[in-house]
This record gives C-alpha cells, structure tokens and sequence, in this order.
C-alpha cells in the first residue's frame, strides 16, 4: 500500500458532491489539496473545516470551461506547493438535453467541462509532475460511459468520449515509458444534487444508491496500489441498481 503523506492532489469540482468527499478523504489521508471550482464560497468553507482539523488545502476558483483559467490554476497549485503528484477531474456536469430539440448552448457547455477541461487539465499535471516518478490522474467517469440511458444523448456521449480519453492516455504514457498512470472510475447513480432538478439530495437510508463516500474510498484504493500496478477501470453500483 502506497504511503500519500506529503503528496499534492489538484481536484475539480471539490465544492460538493463527489468533489467534495475525494477532497475530504484525500486530506485526511495526508495529501495536501488543491479545491478548484467556480463557487469560492463553498470552496472558501470545505478549506475552514479542513484547517479546523488540522489539514491542509489552497482554494482556487476557476471556471474550468476557460483554457486559460484552467493553466493559471496548475501554475498557481504548484507555486504554492512546490510539487504536483495527483490530478482527480472530478467536475462535470449534466443536462437532460436530446438531440431532435435539445438547446445547443447544453451541448457545448457539457462538452467543454465534461471534455475539453479534462484534456487541458491533464495536459496542465503532466508538466508538473516530477519526470522521473511519474503521477497519477483520476477521472471520474459514469456508466453512461458504458450504456446510454436517461439522462442520455449527449450526456452519455461526453462519458464515452472520457473513457477513450483515457485508454488513450494510458496508451500514450505506457508507449513513452512514464511511470505516469491513469484510471477511470464510473459510478452509477449517486446520492447527490447532480443532474437532479431543484439540486435536492435524494435519500439514501436504504442505499439505493452509491454515497460520495464510496466513490472517494474507491480514489483512494487506486492511489495506494503498488507502482507497477494500473487500475484503468472501476465500475461502482449500487447493489440495488439495476442497470
């Protein structure tokens, strides 16, 4: 099991929901983090009751739709902490948006967080993570990565595009001989505002659905294996979810 004391891990989308628990998890754990999001209010609180406890992260609000703000948050991580070492692309987002009347404004706004962000942000980490021993990047995918169903359209279409994004990426690391490594974890549904009219958290007593927690835990077993170890896919569900 890999010792994460002293690491630094950049994660988007920490102002709630899964972000937010990979975050929490990853701190706890000894990792410094970096909370990207747009909403610094939130980002401003989960870094309070970090430092409450004891635990370290640096807040950066950044609209991750934008290139430039994206490069001018990696150089401003690694700046303050003098090191890169973990990247989880944890943002994304979800409209309920077709293809015969969808609003095309929906499509490209999935497209440039749920795609083009985690490109530029991947190829932000690869040029500061140390050369010699490599890091590791997380994308947090979804079954829609997998099978097409509601929300779907275009939704589903951005998952499948990260799951080759990221076979591709391992592809290109391996062939160069980087002890960089890249997974993908695809949660089915979860307990959370996500994709949900009225951002209302659904309940969760009877677990018919994964918790944030269980997604965070499922980042942190892939952060402790051994070097010589890739984890390229994790598929969660609910034992109680169907498809």
């Amino acid at each position: 099991m890999e010792n994460l004391k002293g690491r630094v891990a950049i994660v988007t989308g920490a102002s709630s929901g899964i972000g937010k628990a990979i975050a929490f998890l990853l701190a706890k754990n000894n990792v410094k983090v970096t909370l990207i999001g747009r909403r610094e209010d939130k980002l401003n609180e989960i870094a309070a009751e970090l430092a409450d406890l004891g635990l370290q992260a640096l807040v950066i609000k950044a609209d991750l739709s934008d290139e430039a703000e994206v490069v001018k948050a990696f150089k401003v991580s690694h700046t303050h902490w003098g090191r890169s070492d973990i990247l989880i692309n944890s943002a994304g987002i979800c409209s309920s948006s077709n293809f015969h009347s969808g609003n095309t404004s929906d499509w490209k706004n999935m497209w440039d967080v749920n795609v083009f962000a985690v490109c530029v942000a991947i190829q932000e980490a690869l040029k500061y993570f140390n050369h010699e021993t490599g890091g590791q990047i997380i994308n947090i995918s979804s079954t829609s990565s997998f099978r097409v169903g509601k929300p779907g359209s275009f939704y589903a279409a951005t998952k499948f595009a990260l799951r080759a994004i990221t076979e591709s990426l391992r592809q290109e690391l391996v062939s160069i001989g980087s002890k960089t490594r890249v997974s993908s974890i695809s949660p089915g549904f979860v307990a959370t505002s996500f994709g949900r009219e009225g951002h209302k958290i659904p309940d969760n007593d009877n677990k018919e659905m994964l918790d944030t927690e269980d997604i965070a835990n499922a980042v942190l077993h892939v952060l402790q294996t051994p070097a010589h170890v890739a984890v390229c896919d994790i598929i969660l569900r609910s034992s109680k979810q169907l498809a």
